[in-house]
């Protein structure tokens, strides 16, 4: 929870946070956690991305120009 927490734990904290509150946060963390993998799985499959079937183009180093 230190790590994934991104700051607002320390090992203090969780050292002497009551047992229920830590089950708590931790309960939250996986929500939060499972909730971003989805988004992320849906924007691998572009369901999320409606331009997503627009043609992309890498950066226009070398290229000679059509006409």
């Amino acid at each position: 929870m230190i790590y994934y927490g991104h700051g607002g734990f320390n090992f203090d904290d969780l050292y002497t946070m009551p047992v229920y509150l830590r089950n708590f946060y931790l309960k939250l963390m996986i929500d939060t956690k499972k909730k971003e993998k989805e988004e992320q799985e849906k924007a691998n499959k572009g369901e999320s991305a409606p331009s997503s079937k627009k043609q992309s183009y890498g950066p226009a180093v070398n290229r000679i120009p059509k006409g």
